[in-house]
């Protein structure tokens, strides 16, 4: 990412390349998509049974039991890792996002359905340029001391590497 910034700043103090912009986001998705911050979706019984049966069509028979109002959890990040809907899916690939539209169905970062969140526009546009912002000032490296794998744990509904990460952060001149 850090590779990416250096020709935002050619568009004058304010001014980013949509080029340049599109690459460190879809840098940023691809992270989101290999290791989610929330790997599973809360959804209704109802909105999934309906989800499902217009992904599967009239060959697949699944054994669900469709009872009003319960609460079911997705990990949705088997859909993220699913060589099924991904070429490579562990590769980090960025390019990936540049020309890409996936099913809705194998990308959840903000839900799907009546209950998805309703503000993931502005939710995008702020990691967008929240992050343009923090690299056009500051440098992020992987600290020597981070592990080079990372190994996560889930507490709750929250992802997290098990033993954090380290990073060494330099401001940019």
């Amino acid at each position: 990412m850090n590779e990416s910034l250096l020709h935002v700043g050619k568009h004058g103090p304010r001014g980013y390349g949509w080029k340049e912009i599109r690459m460190i986001a879809s840098q940023f998705f691809t992270s989101v998509k290999m290791h989610q911050i929330f790997p599973i979706v809360y959804e209704r019984i109802q909105t999934l049974a309906s989800v499902i049966e217009m992904s599967l069509g009239k060959d697949h028979v699944l054994d669900i039991y469709k009872y009003t109002g319960v609460m079911i959890i997705i990990p949705a990040i088997g859909a993220n890792w699913s060589p099924d809907y991904w070429l490579d899916p562990v590769k980090f690939e960025p390019e990936r996002f540049l020309n890409y539209d996936p099913n809705p169905l194998t990308w959840l970062p903000f839900g799907i359905g009546p209950r998805s969140c309703v503000e993931m526009k502005l939710a995008e546009i702020e990691m967008k340029t929240t992050l343009v912002e923090l690299l056009k000032r500051f440098r992020f490296d992987v600290h020597e001391k981070s592990q080079s794998t990372l190994k996560f744990r889930v507490s709750s509904v929250v992802m997290q590497p098990k033993d954090g990460v380290l990073l060494k952060i330099t401001k940019r001149n």
